[in-house]
Formats: C-alpha cells, structure tokens, sequence
C-alpha cells in the first residue's frame, strides 16, 4: 500500500510544496477528480525528541500540512494520523 513506510515510491515525480499539480511537470490541468499522493521523509533521532521533550511542552509535536484543496489523509510510519474532507 502507497501509505506503507517500505512502499516504493522512486517512480514518483519530486516537487516542491506548496505545489499546484495543474502546473508542470505534472499538468493535470482541464481534468476532474484527480488525486495526488505526497510523501515526506523525515527523522527525529532521540536526542531531537529528548531536547523537545526537556523544554516541558505539554502539547504533541505538530505537523503543518498547510493549505489542502478538498481532503487529504494523513500517515505516519504507515498508521493513518489524521483526514479531512468536503
């Protein structure tokens, strides 16, 4: 599954966010329901997560999706975080 941590998704054109895929190199613009898949790759290593956790925040780290045109749904490490939707 595209969601899979170990999914393969070298085949995948790079762009930069924010993004409108009407504009090359994907041009889907005149088409309907199209859905695209954005992947980010990132680490925390524990001395990250021991800085963030000695400074006593109580809320979780947050993940800024910014501005999503009708819905999206949001993975981590393969396990679904988060969704929205018209």
């Amino acid at each position: 599954m595209w969601s899979a941590p170990s999914f393969d998704d070298s085949g995948w054109i790079d762009v930069s966010v924010p993004f409108d895929w009407r504009a090359a190199p994907t041009n889907f613009a005149g088409k309907v329901n199209v859905t695209g898949w954005f992947r980010r790759n990132f680490t925390l290593s524990p001395q990250e997560m021991l800085a963030y956790n000695a400074k006593g925040l109580a809320a979780p780290i947050k993940l800024a999706l910014g501005q999503v045109a009708c819905a999206d749904e949001t993975y981590l490490n393969g396990v679904k975080i988060g969704a929205t939707s018209n």
